[in-house]
């Protein structure tokens, strides 16, 4: 049984995956920026959380008829205490001049990719509504060719469903350059969205990243895609059994290499040692391997 999140972390850096699940070394921040962006995406995660699920009757009604996109003051003010609140929990004195400055500029941030959202959403030939919110899901995945079959399990940040019970599925992203593509998947860079596009009727899966109050698709079934929906992450039937094929040998490749303790292997995304918790003690880094 594994999680999605293991499963991306070997995949991007068998000797993280070592470190962190097999030695289970505690992680070693970085330093403080290391921390402080951990810290902000935490508390981004659940400020989207707690307004999607106060004022969803709310929101049902803005998709439905495109009008009031625009936040009131009073849930610009429920966003604000939300991130005062996320900061606090963590220990963050909130009259801290830096503390200060995140809250207000993550509180604009975060009303401008909401309004995005909604109207994102109003878009749709089928209209779509923020329904389930950091929902745990397990997915079995069969192998083609045998009797072995993989239990994966993990948190979706939220669910959007039509009125026949279609689903997007919704990631949040703290950077830019979070949200990923099909193309990304090719080139072995991510699978989130492809393991739990296995999830009983998912029609599609998009990313919304808080830095430039991003929406992306990452991908969606034809019949199912609006006009502003890029024709590089749209799918027919033919193309998305294509992609489950290919989801299935990259999990089960994984799962082998795993298995079979090859950790030897370091990310071949140079940036990632950068702000990486163990690049202080990876032999990796230093020009050696390890070996099991």
């Amino acid at each position: 049984r594994y999680s999605v999140s293991k499963l991306e972390k070997y995949q991007r850096c068998p000797q993280q995956y070592y470190y962190k699940y097999v030695l289970k070394v505690k992680e070693i921040y970085t330093g403080d920026k290391s921390f402080e962006m951990r810290s902000i995406g935490t508390v981004f995660h659940e400020v989207l959380e707690k307004y999607y699920r106060f004022y969803k009757e709310d929101n049902i009604k803005k998709i439905d008829t495109r009008n009031n996109i625009e936040l009131s003051n009073i849930e610009e003010a429920f966003l604000l205490d939300r991130f005062k609140e996320g900061f606090l929990n963590l220990g963050y004195s909130i009259m801290d001049a830096k503390v200060k400055n995140y809250i207000y500029v993550y509180e604009k941030l975060a009303k401008d990719l909401i309004e995005k959202d909604i109207l994102y959403l109003s878009l749709y030939n089928r209209k779509f509504y923020p329904e389930e919110f950091e929902k745990k899901s397990e997915i079995i995945l069969d192998a083609f060719k045998s009797d072995k079959s993989i239990k994966l399990h993990g948190f979706i940040d939220r669910i959007d469903m039509d009125n026949s019970g279609n689903k997007i599925l919704v990631d949040y992203k703290l950077g830019k350059s979070s949200g990923k593509s099909l193309g990304d998947f090719e080139k072995d860079k991510t699978l989130q969205f492809p393991i739990y596009s296995f999830v009983k009727n998912v029609v599609g899966c998009k990313y919304m990243t808080m830095r430039g109050s991003n929406i992306s698709e990452f991908f969606i079934m034809d019949d199912f895609a609006s006009k502003y929906s890029n024709a590089k992450s749209v799918l027919d039937l033919e193309a998305r059994r294509n992609f489950e094929k290919l989801t299935k040998e990259k999990v089960f490749t994984i799962v082998k290499d795993i298995e079979d303790a090859k950790f030897n292997i370091g990310t071949e995304i140079k940036d990632d040692c950068k702000i990486c918790d163990y690049r202080k003690i990876c032999e990796y880094r230093r020009g050696g391997a390890i070996w099991i």
